[in-house]
């Protein structure tokens, strides 16, 4: 890859996105040769063409769109690499990982309590799904699910239970009075090993079409669809408390659940930010686990 001109790829990238070595050329206030000059440079460094030119168009050869594809998400990559370097400009920055539907559900409405506890720390919370390297990834503290993986990494206990159970808005839950019930209500999905199949076999609920209703990749977003009043969704007890407290959910049948591994939380111990870590552990275990179905403050 060094042989390739580097400064060329957000030329091709805008061209390839609009279609126009003009509009790109407006966008990255070049001129209209100079993009076209770049383009030549990046085919030439490659060995095969990257556009079709035609009259006042052009567009993507196959192995174009195909190094498209790459040099888009690589150049994502580098924006939010970039964004993440900012937070070491700041020497008060914590960075806190948790997977997003955590971080939307349970500590996001928390965070302005350890604000106004710590003014001094700005929490940069990095939201994501993927399995982090502790030792490549730049993080101070990772909550998580307490997989097997987790558990092996050394991680602490934060929330050792949790499990889930049908939640839906209070106008759909008066039409409930039986897990049978259920049938004909509109089922939400979310990516979980305890799913509706599972809670219907553990629960005796019988010919209901387990697989129908949408799917959600993020539990969030499911309980948000909950919320609105579009359906039942087999919710995590600990994510859906923020909601319950407010009404927002409800649970028809909150003693058939199923139970769900917890969370857990690793605390990574470094010199300039051992203070900060320490004070977000002591904070964040000021939350009791799991008791009488819901989590309280000490």
């Amino acid at each position: 890859m060094w042989h390739l001109p580097l400064g060329a790829l957000r030329g091709f990238e805008a061209a390839a996105r609009l279609k126009s070595f003009t509009a790109a050329a407006d966008e990255l206030n070049l001129t209209q040769s100079a993009v076209s000059h770049q383009i030549r440079t990046l085919e030439d460094a490659i060995g095969v063409p990257l556009f079709v030119r035609e009259h006042r168009t052009v567009r993507l050869t196959d192995a174009g769109f195909e190094f498209w594809r790459t040099v888009r998400e690589s150049l994502k990559r580098l924006d939010h690499g970039v964004q993440r370097v900012h937070a070491y400009s700041k020497p008060t920055s914590l960075i806190v990982a948790a997977e997003p539907a955590f971080a939307s559900r349970w500590l996001v409405p928390r965070l302005p309590d350890f604000r106004a506890r710590h003014p001094e720390i700005d929490v940069w919370l990095y939201s994501t799904d993927r399995d982090l390297d502790l030792e490549t990834d730049e993080i101070d503290i990772v909550i998580e699910r307490d997989f097997d993986s987790a558990s092996a990494q050394g991680a602490n206990a934060l929330f050792s239970e949790d499990w889930v159970t049908p939640h839906c808005s209070a106008a759909l839950a008066a039409r409930l009075r039986q897990p049978e019930d259920i049938k004909g209500e509109p089922l939400l999905h979310d990516e979980r090993d305890q799913d509706w199949a599972a809670w219907c076999t553990s629960h005796a609920v019988e010919h209901i079409d387990t697989a129908a209703g949408p799917s959600f990749s993020d539990a969030h977003h499911s309980l948000s669809t909950a919320e609105d009043g579009h359906g039942l969704v087999l919710a995590s007890w600990l994510l859906a408390s923020g909601a319950r407290e407010r009404g927002a959910l409800v649970t028809p049948f909150p003693e058939h659940r199923l139970a769900v591994p917890g969370y857990v939380m690793t605390v990574i111990l470094e010199t300039t930010t051992s203070a900060m870590t320490q004070a977000f552990e002591a904070w964040i275990q000021g939350f009791v686990p799991v008791r009488n179905g819901d989590v309280e403050r000490n």
